[in-house]
């Protein structure tokens, strides 16, 4: 496995602070001056991203999702608009066929239920449709690398998987025997869209005279103990009789979360059920810090005392689902992800966000996960210039980096979506921490993952002999990855 870069936003912070100490200087190159006996030179250091014109008059026929769940997929917006991200990728898009002399065709269809289908046809039917295709990093992905769709990215020089521009400790753990077959970047800004956090609505828990986390985060106290005693304390059946969804009622929950929570929050204690392990797969539940989480997430998630509404995961306007009940105001604490925060800010009370809770102030750092529509470049094995996409899928990335990502934050992130600055560094500790579940990018074990879950949310603690169960048959599937 390749040495990259741990932290993929902290570059990215230092690029935005770099091109804003350098004013309208060029930042990719700059002049130095040395004088000797009254003579001096001018040197031009090598520029810090050179553009191939090799493919120069190509056309880069590009699959890539819609705009879904309020997150951006598109890469080309396809017309200026005025408004400012809109126009921040439009001209990037621009600037890259300008620089490669190429021309960059976007299709965009439905994620879910679309992209799939078109993938498997163009695949089987051997056509060279398409250059680049823009591969969720869980739905379908094992399947179509396992059957063989895409091409091994490290394959190719063309693309620096170890360079800022991509997200290299997330695709470090995508990766099993040398081999990414789709690599997260800035291109695709559903990878920052669909990181989880957690909000909290402020005006509440100041009304309640509860101390605001973010200290806690900040000192690395913020842990799932002290998630329960905040849930606990803003639960009120304020005059309902029991803690049971009402369209017309007033109780309040301490916790507004998706019905089917359970074993993937334990990917925030950094008890990841697979793990990758220098570039094999392992089973890694069954330690004592792994149930110790399983009974602290039970403790929350079986509470009927009102410090959690597990309510229905999807329609998200409708106000008896899990967004709805936190933006209704009848939950302190809602389970939400970066780009719901432009719902959110549409909101008439103060909100703020925060990474998902430690298990306990042991643990060295905070874990988020991304939800499946963030996507990174993938090549199919239909394409006839795999060495040109590579090319290609890497410049997009770094205009992007460059060009794109300090608008995203800067204006649609900080100045529009947020509304204080704590949040926005918050925001920053969220964006540090995120991680693949492996379980989920290559289907192993989610039948036990289920039941794990179940258990959990049922406040059944037979978790061990609920592994006994299946490790087995979670065995058997890791080897068969491993040995792709």
């Amino acid at each position: 496995m390749k040495n990259r870069q741990i932290s993929f936003l902290l570059a990215a912070l230092l690029a935005v602070s770099a091109l804003a100490s350098c004013g309208d200087k060029n930042p990719s190159s700059t002049d130095t001056s040395a004088q000797s006996g009254g003579d001096s030179t001018t040197a031009q250091e090598k520029p810090e991203y050179e553009f191939t014109t090799e493919y120069d008059g190509s056309e880069i026929r590009v699959l890539n999702c819609d705009d879904i769940f309020s997150m951006h997929a598109r890469v080309d917006t396809g017309e200026t608009n005025g408004e400012t991200l809109n126009d921040a990728q439009y001209n990037a898009v621009r600037k890259l066929e300008d620089n490669m002399g190429i021309k960059w065709v976007e299709t965009n269809v439905h994620l879910q239920n679309e992209m799939p289908d078109q993938i498997r046809q163009l695949i089987l039917a051997g056509d060279d449709d398409y250059d680049i295709i823009y591969q969720s990093y869980s739905q379908n992905y094992y399947e179509f690398t396992s059957q063989g769709y895409y091409y091994n990215l490290n394959d190719y020089s063309g693309i620096q998987l170890d360079k800022p521009w991509w997200l290299s400790s997330f695709n470090d753990l995508m990766e099993v025997n040398g081999k990414l077959y789709a690599g997260l970047g800035y291109s695709h800004l559903c990878t920052i869209d669909a990181a989880g956090i957690l909000a909290f609505n402020q005006s509440m828990m100041e009304k309640l005279s509860l101390e605001l986390p973010y200290e806690s985060v900040k000192n690395g106290t913020w842990t799932i103990d002290k998630l329960i005693t905040y849930c606990k304390s803003a639960a009120d059946l304020n005059g309902d009789e029991s803690f049971t969804w009402k369209a017309d009622g007033n109780c309040v929950w301490g916790l507004s979360a998706p019905s089917n929570i359970g074993a993937n929050r334990l990917e925030n204690f950094g008890q990841s059920i697979i793990i990758n392990e220098n570039g094999k797969l392992k089973l890694n539940a069954g330690s004592e810090r792994f149930y110790d989480g399983c009974t602290m997430l039970s403790e929350l998630f079986s509470a009927n005392d009102g410090s959690v509404c597990l309510a229905p995961f999807n329609g998200d306007d409708k106000p008896e689902s899990y967004i709805g009940v936190f933006e209704n105001q009848r939950a302190l604490f809602g389970c939400s992800e970066v780009a719901k925060s432009n719902r959110l800010r549409k909101l008439d009370f103060d909100f703020g966000v925060l990474p998902y809770p430690k298990l306990d102030e042991e643990q060295d750092r905070y874990y988020a996960s991304l939800s499946f529509p963030a996507c990174g470049v993938a090549i199919p094995v239909t394409c006839q210039t795999p060495e040109r996409s590579a090319a290609v899928g890497d410049a997009i990335n770094y205009i992007f980096y460059k060009d794109v990502w300090p608008v995203f934050r800067s204006v649609t992130l900080e100045q529009k979506n947020m509304r204080n600055e704590e949040s926005i560094e918050m925001l920053d500790i969220i964006l540090n921490s995120t991680a693949p579940i492996i379980y989920d990018v290559y289907t192993v074990g989610n039948d036990y993952v289920n039941a794990l879950s179940d258990k959990i949310r049922k406040g059944d603690t037979g978790f061990s002999s609920l592994l006994a169960s299946y490790a087995d048959a979670i065995n058997e599937k890791i080897a068969e990855v491993n040995e792709n």
